[in-house]
């Protein structure tokens, strides 16, 4: 049994996004592909420790509806606080317009 203080789950949306991040790296490499859903899966995990050391976006409408980022590799994940659960709503390269995203 995991004793972390949050859990986490991905949005429809989160899950996609990861579905289309491996796909797309698998193209050239299996190994780059499965090292970074592994590195993206364990910062998730350690958010369940920390969930409030990650900032709020700077985005004035996506922060009040209590948006967090954490940056992996190139890649931002968003995510919100429901209770103890850490729902990940999206996982975007850093070059794409989150805001019109989210």
């Amino acid at each position: 049994m995991d004793s972390r203080p949050y859990n986490y789950v991905f949005s429809p949306l989160a899950e996609e996004d990861m579905a289309d991040i491996f796909a797309y790296l698998d193209l050239s490499s299996h190994h780059a592909a499965n090292r970074l859903i592994d590195e993206i899966q364990s910062a998730i995990l350690n958010l369940c420790d920390f969930p409030f050391s990650r900032p709020l976006v700077l985005d004035d409408v996506l922060r009040k509806k209590g948006y967090r980022i954490l940056g992996v590799k190139g890649f931002s994940i968003f995510y919100v606080l429901e209770g103890q659960t850490i729902v990940i709503r999206r996982i975007l390269h850093g070059r794409r317009n989150f805001e019109r995203l989210l």
